[in-house]
């Protein structure tokens, strides 16, 4: 909350600093995106509680349904309303879908936790968590980061018409790999359970099942995605087909990506989080480099193929560190 709160402070200092520098609609964009960091701050959080708790559809369906429905409900009684659909519109509506998801998560914990029921920790566990505390903040706000640097670059280098192509291309692709998210919330504390027991077989045994499980999940997603990109991007505006050659790159880093596995999961569930720091911030120093090198040329292809690579390049590098430390292969070559 902390964290979120001093997000939202200064990049609303900012917006409101530069003043006539910004159109009115994108200013009111920015300040209700930015009124939603905190609430998405508190939803993560509360999600991954839920998790832990059991309790898989109460952590998975307002954070990914829910928001997501509430924006559609929205914008379609604007519609309805013949309102006129401005980018703040969306956001406020995104902002309401957070909120409620929030609201739901927390009821539900509630039930199955009562406030009088929570202990404070011992000074041990607190010391702990310190101690995991910062590298793991380091690694979302590196992972956010490196999820947004391609658009923010494109905005920055090309215009606001790549931008938008752009970003519906890679909302698609993401879709592809939505069953991973759901294996992983399966699959992520049973990590630090079988490492906790030593048990290196049955962890490699494990994480080769689910790669391959991800692996032919975002497969048969990916697939007709990559065969029909052009009408599937025509469905928003003839316009967005220019985005063609940029889905099925996205898509097939996608699908690399499944295959080396879910190693994110597997560095901080087994207490690797500062190296995974180290190889996730050299693959934002990388994805730098090259939506600098490659969108003035090549405009939104370029930054597909920078973000593609990248996502393999630190994949990469975490299972060299996996089977470093660990003594396990990650992929579907385990």
């Amino acid at each position: 909350m902390i964290a979120g709160l001093a997000i939202t402070g200064l990049g609303g200092a900012v917006v409101i600093g530069l003043g006539e520098d910004v159109p009115d609609a994108l200013s009111r964009t920015f300040l209700v995106g930015l009124a939603m960091v905190p609430v998405l701050a508190l939803l993560q959080t509360r999600s991954s509680v839920a998790r832990g708790l059991g309790l898989i559809a109460s952590a998975l369906l307002p954070y990914a349904v829910v928001r997501n429905a509430t924006v559609v409900v929205v914008v379609g009684l604007a519609l309805a309303w013949s309102l006129a659909l401005d980018p703040w519109l969306a956001m406020l509506a995104a902002l309401l879908g957070a909120a409620l998801a929030l609201t739901l998560v927390t009821v539900r914990i509630r039930t199955v936790v009562p406030r009088g029921h929570v202990h404070a920790p011992t000074a041990d566990v607190r010391h702990a968590w310190r101690d995991t505390m910062l590298p793991l903040l380091m690694l979302a706000g590196i992972q956010e980061l490196l999820n947004q640097t391609d658009v923010l670059m494109l905005g920055w280098l090309a215009d606001a018409t790549s931008v938008g192509i752009y970003a519906v291309a890679s909302r698609i692709a993401q879709a592809s790999a939505f069953a991973v998210a759901a294996i992983n919330v399966i699959f992520a504390p049973t990590i630090s359970v079988l490492y906790g027991r030593g048990d290196t077989a049955g962890l490699q045994q494990m994480v080769t099942t689910t790669a391959w499980w991800n692996l032919l999940s975002t497969l048969a997603f990916a697939v007709p995605m990559f065969v029909f990109a052009e009408p599937l991007l025509g469905v928003f505006g003839a316009g967005f087909t220019a985005g063609e050659m940029a889905l099925r790159t996205l898509l097939i880093g996608q699908v690399a990506g499944a295959g080396l596995g879910s190693v994110m999961y597997i560095m901080t569930m087994t207490g690797q989080e500062r190296p995974a720091v180290i190889v996730l911030g050299a693959a934002l120093v990388g994805n730098l480099v090259l939506n600098f090198a490659l969108i003035p040329s090549f405009g939104i292809d370029g930054a597909a193929w920078a973000k593609a690579s990248t996502l393999i390049a630190w994949k990469l590098g975490m299972a060299i560190v996996i089977w470093q430390r660990i003594k396990i292969v990650p992929s579907v070559l385990g």
